[in-house]
């Protein structure tokens, strides 16, 4: 899926080391445009882009999950 130093979501993050990943998903530091580091994980979808709808509920429920 993604490779080190590849730039994410609009360049704003670099990657900088793949932390684990496995079928289902991928976990790695990465280092903001402030120098900042964070974590990022990402996971396949279908198609060429994805679902926005899947997408939208997918950040809705982690962020309601957590609380």
């Amino acid at each position: 899926m993604l490779a080190e130093k590849d730039q994410i979501l609009q360049d704003r993050y670099k990657l900088t080391k793949r932390l684990s990943g496995n079928s289902q998903s991928e976990s790695w530091l990465a280092v903001d445009q402030e120098g900042g580091q964070v974590l990022v994980k990402a996971w396949p979808y279908d198609g060429e882009q994805p679902n926005e709808v899947v997408r939208l509920f997918g950040t809705e429920n982690s962020a309601t999950s957590s609380g």
